[in-house]
């Protein structure tokens, strides 16, 4: 019962750093979102004027995954460490799910609390980025 919200829509995000478009776009627009490299989506925050990344102790990313066929956007809000989310942070994704916790070097890393749509609770701890495991009611699942 954990597992079924794997099977419809993934919580996966990569595990790597962000760096602000170059060229004309490398300035906000009128809301303050600035354009990610490669359309991995956007982001608003502070920008390291020396790297082009992401740095900011309260950023907030908005990151597009999926195929061509069906993009989403996941959503990101904490610190930022030269493009890398870093520290407690929280994700939401498009389905309700919020997953809050720790991220090291652009991933999840230790522990964390996933709220499924329906309210359910799931604890996970991960290393670095990989789920080492999920307990609901502090049972084992």
């Amino acid at each position: 019962m954990i597992r079924k919200w794997m099977a419809g829509e993934s919580t996966t995000v990569a595990c790597k750093g962000y760096r602000i478009l170059s060229g004309g776009s490398a300035s906000p627009d009128s809301r303050g979102w600035y354009r990610l490299e490669k359309s991995a989506g956007f982001y608003r925050g502070a920008v390291d004027r020396f790297t082009g990344t992401p740095h900011d102790i309260r950023g907030e990313l908005r990151l597009q995954y999926g195929d061509r066929h069906c993009r989403m956007m996941v959503t990101y809000v904490g610190p930022l460490f030269y493009g890398l989310m870093q520290g407690s942070g929280r994700m939401v994704w498009p389905c309700g799910t919020i997953y809050k916790g720790s991220f090291r070097d652009g991933c999840r890393h230790g522990s964390g609390l996933l709220i499924l749509p329906d309210g359910q609770e799931v604890w996970l701890d991960y290393d670095r980025g990989s789920e080492i495991y999920a307990f609901s009611d502090r049972t084992p699942v």
